[in-house]
């Protein structure tokens, strides 16, 4: 769901990308979805996975690049999908999350 607001959200901005691209909810279902195959396929059965041992390229490719980058026409809008891509989708993202304040406390 980040994934898809952060890339929406880009959008909306004169420039951000070389050309207005439109991505809707089926993009985002796609994505999730491609990424909870991602992680069944680590899963085995179980029902859990440590965050350090999930495929985080993978993620970020199945996410980003398979969902979004299809739709990319200059390599230059590709760049920038796989940088928002390492940032959005990494370890280092999720453990920044868990530290992050909640509203209200």
């Amino acid at each position: 769901a980040l994934a898809h607001a952060v890339v929406s959200e880009r959008a909306r901005f004169a420039h951000a990308w070389t050309k207005p691209y439109e991505w809707n909810d089926v993009d985002a279902a796609c994505a999730l979805s491609a990424a909870d195959r991602a992680v069944d396929d680590v899963a085995d059965d179980s029902t859990h996975v440590a965050p350090d041992a999930l495929p985080w390229a993978r993620l970020a490719n199945a996410c980003f690049g398979a969902t979004y980058g299809a739709r990319l026409e200059r390599a230059s809008d590709r760049r920038s999908l796989d940088a928002i891509a390492s940032r959005v989708v990494s370890l280092d993202a999720f453990e920044a999350a868990d530290r992050a304040p909640t509203p209200g406390g």
